[in-house]
């Protein structure tokens, strides 16, 4: 198709491109079609159309290689910007974890120290216990050492 501009765009399906050359045939852009191959190719008004395989594609001649490298350099700031801000997400979700891992560790020491020092104090309470039956039963051990010396 030829645009009022004069332009004419040449629709290469099994190359999935599009040519666009200007009224004296020299090549001023080719699109590229990343997904399906290009169909017809139509131009309306002043915004040139293009009816793909895929659906319909818009762009403006007017936008040259100063407007193109302007709107790269945004998608390539707006790119950086968002793996900045993922980088800086990714290491507040780890340090979240090690905060949280290093409380559930302290949590963990504390609960371990309380059963540590009852158990200790039931171990003081058993050996208090052991050491009174134990005294309770020496009159009864001496009573048997004398039987037993008295006997030889």
């Amino acid at each position: 198709d030829v645009d009022s501009h004069g332009m004419l765009y040449v629709s290469e399906s099994m190359n999935r491109r599009i040519q666009i050359l200007n009224p004296e045939g020299k090549e001023q852009k080719t699109v590229k079609m990343i997904d399906n191959a290009v169909g017809l190719v139509r131009t309306f008004g002043t915004e040139q159309m293009l009816m793909g395989g895929t659906g319909l594609f818009s762009f403006g001649m007017g936008m040259m290689d100063d407007e193109i490298k302007e709107l790269e350099l945004k998608a390539q700031s707006i790119i950086a910007n968002a793996k900045l801000e993922a980088a800086a997400l990714r290491e507040k979700v780890i340090t979240d974890a090690k905060e949280l891992a290093e409380s559930k560790i302290e949590a963990k020491r504390a609960e371990l120290a309380n059963q540590y020092l009852e158990f200790e104090q039931l171990l003081a309470k058993t050996r208090e216990q052991l050491s009174s039956d134990l005294k309770s039963q020496i009159p009864l051990f001496k009573e048997a050492v004398k039987a037993k010396f008295s006997q030889i």
